[in-house]
């Protein structure tokens, strides 16, 4: 799953909760990607990355199932 501009938001931590398990979030701010990783640390199903949602070259096609 991919959570596009995720910013601070719970959403990504409340799937995890919810039994997702591969969950990559993205955002432009590194800021806000460096503090989601030390707050959600502990949770190894997330992933953050630092990405602008406009060029996602970083990820290959149909790398995800589900885009939110």
């Amino acid at each position: 799953m991919l959570v596009l501009g995720c910013g601070n938001s719970t959403l990504s931590y409340e799937l995890s909760q919810l039994g997702f398990t591969d969950i990559t979030s993205i955002d432009y701010s590194p800021t806000v990607i460096e503090r989601m990783k030390v707050k959600y640390s502990t949770l190894p199903g997330l992933n953050w990355a630092v990405v602008d949602m406009r060029n996602m070259s970083l990820f290959p096609d149909q790398s995800f199932e589900f885009i939110l």
